[in-house]
């Protein structure tokens, strides 16, 4: 990797590339995120059963798990 000096006083360089390989890849597809929820836990169906009566978006909460 190489950089040019900057001008600015305290400039930063970002370069989206050097994140890439530890950027959260998180579906936004409702019925996916169900399916990788349920999936990936052991008891993912059952907070669904049981948070379809309490949340009104369960899902939303199980894309940040």
């Amino acid at each position: 990797m190489s950089l040019e000096s900057q001008k600015a006083k305290y400039g930063t360089f970002k370069d989206p590339a050097h994140y890439e390989a530890i950027s959260v890849k998180a579906n936004k597809s409702i019925p996916q995120i169900k399916r990788d929820f349920i999936n990936t836990f052991k008891y993912g169906q059952a907070y669904f059963d049981a948070a379809n009566g309490i949340l009104q978006q369960p899902s939303y909460h199980a894309r940040k798990s």
